[in-house]
């Protein structure tokens, strides 16, 4: 691939050299003073789309990476639409995120943003120097990113521009993955005058990562960032990415015709089959092909690290050298001596090259984009285990794995990965073995009379089976663990730990009474073996089950269950259909059903007089089954967001008498003429809706006709529901 623009790498106490071309607005020195609040400190980098700062936010007392953008690259036009997807991408709050803090222009009207100031290198600054990451390395750093990607996509947002200058590795003891460039690929319009940010045919990206439908400008949703991530983790194995054309045009077209590569045919070695069927799942051609969701990827490659870790499947790469990248190793990189011959793919490294800093690179360094004839920019990148991301945020996406076999090869793909999953759950803790067996005692029996009535667990003292919750006015935790009580007035809750569903017979000795929800999503190694060992406890009233790898195998036992009211099984391999086949659906008040097909439970439910609250986002709802909803007289909540809703199809929701909150975030098709059946549901305590494409005038009407409902903007930050509350005010004072 031609490149004809190459990045320079600076080095913060070096003198920038001056940006090539005419000088702009968008350049600013040291001492200069943006907006009353940040200070120019150093130059630290430019590329097509702007300048890098390091700035010093003078009320914090804070470093912060500052981008100013180009004023030529970015009209006053295009920067105020994008706005408003900045402003979601603002909220973004996860640990494998960079956190961006103020977007603003000057007086002058130049675009800039702020954003953490990080320490470490770009994944293409480290594949430059080392070629290549050996899969025990790799694992860690791609669970990062999917489970940083998965966060975001559940919130709406898409990346666009998923590539390895784009993955930034942190510094540190923890080897942190910070993604960098979040929609700022859209910003790209140079050469392309009159483009919007959300016209049809638009192409925003790297010719070299970017999915077969987003070369051709067709609509995207969340998984084009699954097939560029998968193209990225395919260089970061092999050291080359698996298609590279002549040009920018052939490289598209390669996306969409050939057959991606093996893993092998590139990196000439072994690696494990599972790793390869990941990679060609990711790297479908047809978005309905891939994973349907990053966590579920996530999920797959925890299991294969898993199973890396046992000495017969530890793969060695003798020829090339190998650095220690792992959470748990020291703070020093282990580059030992470069053995990589030098002739490894220039073009990529030449085409995709990103601003970086060698003591402090920035993630705004990164966010350097190209048009779709360009040179392709590579992304910085950053690494840790999926652990420590959970540790350093609470709010951490979960990582699920759940499968659908549209084809008779998938069907196959899905029982490999199923069995393999069951081989890793049949490895024997030896200290849960004299602990399972049907002759053990219970683990809890009721002590004492009336309000001193208590329900005793002894447990194994060596053993944490997980953890109780319990109280309905001040929630206590007890680890299930040991011997204890708890009042037995008191609703329990249990949250098994993995090892403890690891060897699942153990809930055996559970029984009756012992609690009454069971919460297994933030479990890994929770299977159908689990529901079928708990499906005797029949005061479970709350089953928890989405994200985790659970099928069709588990309803049967879930309809054993006969006082459940609430279940959750977004996000795994349990259809809607099983369901409908059993005789759970009638029972439910409550059913979280994400990211499937749910026609066939909506309609076992029609005229359901106990369903109360039923989350059906990205559940191809349609008219047919709107008005199916609107046959059950006690709904309160329906979340049914990100569904291809028109104002016609949500008619029928105006038969509702007692619904009280109303979700349909992400229903783009959703117009002001929706506000007349809105306002027609009586009652309407707060409803949702993505309300970007709406005028303020609208926006304003919208709030009116509904009050006193609460209508909050998806899109928006809550300051902008705010000014559109304070537009109001003078109106509800008359």
């Amino acid at each position: 691939m031609e490149n004809n623009e190459h990045s320079k790498t600076v080095v913060i106490g070096e003198t920038a050299a001056s940006p090539s071309g005419n000088r702009t607005s968008g350049q600013f020195t040291p001492g200069d003073v943006l907006g009353g609040t940040y200070k120019i400190m150093d130059f630290l980098g430019q590329g097509g789309m702007g300048f890098v700062y390091r700035v010093e936010h003078l009320l914090l007392a804070k470093e912060l990476a500052l981008k100013v953008l180009r004023t030529d690259q970015v009209s006053e036009v295009i920067w105020r639409r994008f706005q408003t997807e900045a402003q979601a991408i603002a909220r973004l709050d996860h640990a494998n995120i960079v956190k961006i803090y103020d977007m603003n222009q000057t007086q002058d009207g130049v675009p800039y943003y702020t954003m953490d100031l990080l320490a470490g290198e770009s994944l293409a600054d480290y594949l430059d120097q080392h070629d290549f990451l050996p899969v025990e390395q790799a694992l860690p750093i791609f669970r990062q990113i999917c489970a940083g990607l998965a966060y975001a996509h559940d919130r709406g947002i898409i990346h666009r521009d998923i590539k390895p200058p784009n993955i930034m590795l942190l510094e540190g003891s923890q080897r942190v993955v910070k993604i960098v460039d979040f929609g700022i690929a859209k910003l790209s319009v140079a050469g392309q005058p009159g483009q919007g940010l959300t016209r049809p045919g638009e192409v925003f990206g790297s010719p070299l990562y970017m999915s077969p439908e987003q070369c051709l400008g067709s609509p995207i949703d969340h998984r084009t960032d699954i097939y560029s991530t998968g193209i990225t983790f395919f260089e970061a194995l092999t050291g080359r990415a698996p298609f590279i054309g002549r040009s920018a045009v052939e490289t598209t077209a390669m996306h969409q015709s050939e057959p991606a590569p093996s893993l092998k045919d590139i990196g000439e070695m072994e690696y494990p089959p599972k790793l390869e069927r990941i990679i060609a799942k990711m790297l479908a051609k047809a978005p309905e092909q891939r994973y349907q969701s990053l966590a579920d990827t996530a999920r797959d490659l925890l299991l294969l690290e898993r199973s890396l870790g046992q000495p017969s499947h530890k793969q060695t790469h003798s020829s090339k050298t190998t650095v220690n990248l792992e959470t748990d190793s020291s703070d020093q990189w282990d580059d030992g001596e470069d053995q990589v011959e030098p002739s490894l793919i220039e073009r990529i490294r030449n085409s995709a090259k990103p601003i970086t800093v060698a003591v402090l690179v920035l993630a705004a360094a990164a966010l350097l984009t190209t048009r779709i004839l360009a040179p392709a920019p590579r992304p910085a990148k950053t690494l840790a285990s999926l652990e420590a991301t959970d540790q350093q945020n609470k709010n951490a996406t979960r990582i699920p794995a759940s499968r659908s076999s549209a084809t008779t090869a998938e069907s196959r793909e899905s029982s490999d990965d199923d069995e393999f999953a069951r081989q890793l759950a049949q490895e024997q803790d030896p200290l849960f073995l004299p602990e399972i067996g049907p002759n053990k005692p219970l683990f809890s029996k009721v002590i004492g009379k009336g309000a001193s009535k208590f329900r005793q667990f002894t447990m194994p003292t060596e053993l944490n089976l997980g953890t109780i919750e319990y109280g309905s006015r001040k929630r206590n935790q007890q680890n299930a663990q040991g011997t204890f009580t708890i009042p037995e007035n008191e609703t329990r809750k249990f949250y098994p730990s993995q090892s403890a569903a690891t060897h699942s017979k153990i809930f055996k000795r559970f029984q009756d009474g012992d609690f009454q929800t069971f919460d297994c999503k933030k479990t890994l190694g929770a299977h159908d073996d689990l529901i079928e060992n708990i499906s005797h406890i029949k005061s479970i009233t709350n089953l928890q089950m989405s994200g985790n790898d659970f099928s069709n195998s588990s309803v049967k036992y879930i309809d054993r269950l006969t006082n459940l009211t609430d279940l959750g099984v977004a996000v795994t391999a349990i259809t809607s259909e099983a369901l409908a086949e059993s005789s759970i659906p009638m029972r439910l008040r409550c059913i979280n059903l994400s990211l499937k097909d749910a026609s066939a439970l909506i309609k076992a439910m029609r005229n359901s007089k106990k369903a109360t609250h039923l989350t059906l986002e990205r559940c191809h709802i349609d008219g047919a089954a709107i008005e199916a909803l609107s046959t059950m007289p006690n709904l309160e909540k329906l979340e049914i967001g990100n569904n291809n809703l028109s104002n016609e199809d949500l008619k029928p929701l105006t038969k509702l008498k007692k619904l009280r909150f109303l979700e349909l975030q992400g229903c783009r098709e959703l117009t002001a003429e929706i506000i007349p059946t809105l306002s027609q549901i009586d009652g309407l305590k707060r409803v949702k809706l993505s309300l970007d494409s709406w005028s303020p005038q609208d926006q304003k009407r919208l709030k009116q006709a509904l009050l006193p409902c609460e209508v909050l903007d998806h899109d928006r930050p809550d300051e902008s529901n705010r000014k559109i509350e304070e537009q109001l005010a003078p109106a509800n004072s008359n």
